[in-house]
C-alpha cells in the first residue's frame, strides 16, 4: 500500500485503534451461535454459516465473545483472507480463538477496519509473516502490528459509505455473471432436446421423419471393447478419454495384445460413437463421445460400447446431438441397472434405444443449426469468463483506491487523524492482565538477547563452524539453545525441531541450499556438511535418543518453556538457559539456518527431506 497519504491522514499499528475481545467459557446449558473459520464466506466476506450449539457441545476454541462491528480475521492461512464484519444479528455470540477479533475504538468506523483487512496490502503483509508448514498461520501480535492508514473520522465514514455502494454493485455484477454459466448449460441442453423434438424435425416438412431402434441403423452390431495389460503394443483408450466434446485421442496407453488373436475387432474409426458402460452416477452412465481425426490404430477398452452407425441412414454428428437429448437420456436411465453402487447399461439396452430419424439431408441441416447455436453459447461463455475476471479485479482495485484517499473528496475542515489518535492514546488506561482461576507459578521466559551486529559469513575462515565429535549427544541442548536464541522470539515447536536437526546434521541442509550458499555452508562447517558416500549409513532418527533426553532435561531444569497446545505449541528459552554457552560454531550454524528459514519458510525444505527425517521433525523430537 502506498504510504504517501493525503493531508490529514496518519499511519498507526492496528493495536492503537482496536481493543481485545473478552474470552469466556460458555455454560454447559447455554445456547449460543458459534462462528468458526468455516462459517466465513470468503467470496462475500460475510458470516454465512454459523452453528447453533449448546455449551456442553462447544469445542475448546469457542471462547471469543464478539460484538456488533467487530472485524474477524482468520489467523490460519491468511492468504485465503477469511475475514468478516460481525452484524447486529450476531451481537454477543461466540467466535473461535482462530480469529483475531478487532474491536474498533471510538472514532474508528467499524467498516473502515472491515474493508482494510480485505486489501491486497493487508493480505500480502500477513502472508509474509506466516509460520508453520501444515497449518501456516500468523499470530495476533502480527495482525495488530500491521501499519494501518487512518483517515479523519468523518472521512472514514464517507469512504465506507461509498465502498458500501460501489462494492454492492460489484457483488451484484458478479452475481449476474456467476449465473450465466448455468443459463448457458440449460440453453445447450434445450438446443439438444430440440434436435430430437418437433421444432427441428418439422423444419423440413418435405422430409418426414420416423422413430427407429438404434439396432436398425447400424453398419455392424454393437461391440464391447477389450481391456489389456500395459505393454508395448497397440494403443488403447483410457476411460478418461471420454469427454463431453468427444473422444480425446491423447488419453491412451500402450497395451499388451499378445493373447488377442484378432485385434482389428477393437479398433476405432472416425465416425464411431463410444458410450460408457458404467458409472457411479446415473446421470453419466451411457454418455458418449464421437471419434474424429483418428489417424492411427487405436483400440477401445471394455468399459465402453462402440456404436458404428450406417452413414447412409444415420449421420454420426446427428447421433452425437440426439444421444445427448433428454429424449434419449430418459430411455438410457430407465434401462440402467445398479450393482454395488455402479450404474450399468448393456448392448441390448442400447439396441432398443429409440431415435427420431429424419432424412439424411434433414439430419445435416439439423446438425448445422445445432452446431451454430452451440458455438454461439461457447462465444458467450468465453466473453463471460473474460468479464468475470475483470469484475473480480474490481474489488481490490476499488479498495486500494479508497485507502490511498482517492475515492472521495477530502474536507479540510475534518479533524486530522493525528488528533484522533492522540485522543485515543490518552483515553486508554493501562490494563493489567486479568487472572483466571488459581495463580500458578511458572518460570519466566528468558529476556531476548540484545541485537547483535550482522556478521559477514564470507569473511570467516574455513571450518569456522566445525564442531567436535559428539557421540553421546551432549551438544543436543546446545544446538536447540542456539536456535532459540537466533530466533529471538517464541518459535513453533516444529520449526525449532527442524532448525536444530539441520544444525546437528548439516549435510541435510546442504542439499536444499542454492549452489552458492551450499558452497559457503560446506566451507564453514567442514566435512560434516559434505554428502556421504552411497554405502555409508545415513542418519537414523528412530535410533536418536539424545534429542528426547535433552528436551526432557531442559524442561525439568526450566531451560525450556512451552506455550500453547497441539499444533500451536511454541518454545522459548527459560532463565536457566542463560548458563548454556553457544558462542562459536553453535551460534554460527544456528544463525545461518534461522536466516534461511525466515527468508524461505519451513515449507521450502520439507519436500526435500526423506520420510524418516520428516518423522523425526513431526513426532520423534520430543
Amino acid at each position: 500500500m502506498n504510504r504517501l497519504q493525503p493531508e490529514g491522514w496518519a499511519t498507526t499499528p492496528l493495536s492503537a485503534i482496536t481493543s481485545d475481545a473478552a474470552q469466556r467459557i460458555p455454560d454447559a446449558d447455554e445456547s449460543f451461535i458459534y462462528i468458526d473459520i468455516g462459517s466465513i464466506d470468503r467470496a462475500t466476506k460475510t458470516i454465512s454459516e454459523p452453528q447453533k450449539l449448546n455449551g456442553k457441545d462447544a469445542p475448546s476454541r469457542a471462547r471469543k465473545w464478539v460484538r456488533t462491528g467487530d472485524t474477524l480475521v482468520s489467523m490460519t492461512r491468511p492468504n485465503l483472507n477469511a475475514v468478516a464484519l460481525v452484524p447486529a444479528a450476531l451481537d454477543g455470540q461466540i467466535a473461535s480463538t482462530g480469529f483475531d477479533v478487532l474491536r474498533p475504538l471510538d472514532g474508528i468506523d467499524p467498516r473502515w477496519l472491515g474493508y482494510m483487512v480485505r486489501t491486497d496490502d493487508f493480505i500480502e503483509t500477513m502472508s509474509e509473516l506466516v509460520q508453520g508448514a501444515l497449518y501456516p498461520a500468523v499470530r495476533s501480535k502480527d495482525v495488530r502490528a500491521y501499519l494501518a492508514p487512518i483517515a479523519p473520522a468523518a472521512e472514514q465514514t464517507r469512504i465506507a459509505d461509498q465502498l458500501d455502494t460501489l462494492l454492492a454493485r460489484v457483488n451484484a455484477c458478479n452475481g449476474h455473471l456467476d449465473a450465466i454459466p448455468g443459463i448457458l448449460k440449460r440453453f445447450r441442453q434445450a438446443v439438444l432436446n430440440a434436435a430430437a423434438g418437433e421444432d427441428f424435425l418439422s423444419a423440413t416438412p418435405d422430409a418426414p421423419f420416423r422413430v427407429v431402434g438404434l439396432s436398425e441403423v447400424l453398419l455392424e452390431p454393437l461391440r464391447n471393447g477389450k481391456s489389456v495389460r500395459d505393454g508395448n503394443g497397440m494403443s488403447v483408450l483410457r476411460l478418461t478419454s471420454l469427454k463431453s466434446s468427444g473422444i480425446d485421442l491423447k488419453e491412451t496407453k500402450a497395451g499388451d495384445w499378445s493373447n488377442v488373436a484378432d485385434t482389428t475387432r477393437f479398433l476405432i474409426h472416425n465416425g464411431d460413437y463410444l458410450v460408457s458402460r458404467g458409472n457411479g452416477s446415473k446421470e453419466l452412465v451411457g454418455r458418449g463421445g464421437l471419434v474424429s481425426e483418428c489417424k492411427e490404430a487405436i483400440a477401445f477398452p471394455d468399459t465402453m460400447i462402440r456404436i458404428r452407425p450406417d452413414h447412409a441412414e444415420l449421420l454420426p454428428e446427428y447421433l452425437k446431438h440426439v444421444w445427448a437429448s433428454q429424449f434419449v437420456r430418459e430411455q438410457i436411465e430407465r434401462s440402467a441397472k445398479t450393482t454395488a453402487g455402479i450404474w450399468k447399461v448393456s448392448q441390448p439396452d442400447l439396441e432398443n434405444v429409440r431415435l427420431p430419424l429424419p432424412e439424411v439431408s434433414a439430419q445435416r441441416e439439423i446438425v448445422r443449426q445445432v452446431d451454430a447455436l452451440l458455438r454461439l453459447a461457447d462465444r458467450i461463455e468465453s466473453r463471460c469468463a473474460t468479464l468475470r475476471n475483470c469484475a473480480q479485479r474490481l474489488t481490490p482495485q476499488v479498495l486500494a483506491k479508497a485507502f490511498r484517499g482517492e475515492l472521495v473528496e477530502q474536507d479540510p475542515q475534518d479533524e486530522p487523524a493525528s488528533v484522533l489518535l492522540q485522543r485515543l492514546a490518552a483515553s486508554q488506561p493501562t490494563q493489567a492482565s486479568a487472572s483466571r482461576g488459581r495463580p500458578r507459578s511458572r518460570p519466566k521466559a528468558q529476556p531476548s538477547a540484545p541485537e547483535r551486529p550482522p556478521i559477514d559469513w564470507r569473511s570467516l575462515s574455513n571450518d569456522a563452524w566445525a564442531a567436535p565429535a559428539d557421540p553421546e549427544g551432549q551438544a543436543t541442548a546446545v544446538w536447540l539453545t542456539a536456535v532459540l536464541r537466533a530466533w529471538r522470539e517464541p518459535i513453533p515447536e516444529r520449526t525449532a525441531r527442524l532448525a536444530s536437526l539441520l544444525c546437528q546434521q548439516p549435510r541435510l541442509f546442504t542439499t536444499v541450499l542454492s549452489e552458492g550458499k551450499a558452497e559457503l555452508w560446506s566451507r564453514l562447517v567442514g566435512d560434516e556438511a559434505k554428502p556421504l558416500p552411497a554405502n555409508v549409513a545415513r542418519f537414523q532418527p528412530s535410533t536418536n535418543s539424545h534429542w528426547g533426553r535433552a528436551i526432557k532435561n531442559m524442561r525439568v531444569r526450566g531451560d525450556l518453556i512451552e506455550a500453547g497446545a497441539g499444533d500451536e505449541v511454541t518454545w522459548t528459552l527459560g532463565p536457566g538457559a542463560a548458563s548454556i554457552e553457544t558462542a562459536g560454531w553453535p551460534d554460527g550454524r544456528a544463525g545461518f539456518v534461522v536466516a534461511h528459514l525466515r527468508a524461505h519458510g519451513v515449507e521450502s525444505i520439507l519436500p526435500s527431506l526423506e520420510p524418516a527425517v520428516l518423522e523425526f521433525v513431526d513426532v520423534r523430537a520430543a
